[in-house]
């Protein structure tokens, strides 16, 4: 039960770093909310931070999850 739970998590992280990287490439390609640049800059800074939190988050579950399992290197 814990591990699909954490499974879960894991591909709730990967989803949130896909849509993360897709708001910046929409943001700068083809700004069709019409923002100003400094909300432009604002938003993508705000969606970089979005996507490095995910990624630290997906990483600390591989670990955890290799940890559990007794396949990960041992330190």
């Amino acid at each position: 039960m814990s591990y699909k739970l954490n499974k879960n998590k894991m591909s709730y992280y990967l989803f949130m770093m896909v849509i993360s990287i897709g708001m910046i490439i929409v943001l700068f390609l083809g700004d069709g909310l019409k923002l100003g640049p400094i909300l432009k800059w604002i938003m993508c800074i705000m969606w970089f931070f979005v996507f490095v939190g995910n990624l630290c988050y997906y990483i600390k579950s591989l670990r955890e999850r290799n940890f559990r399992d007794g396949s990960g290197a041992k330190t």
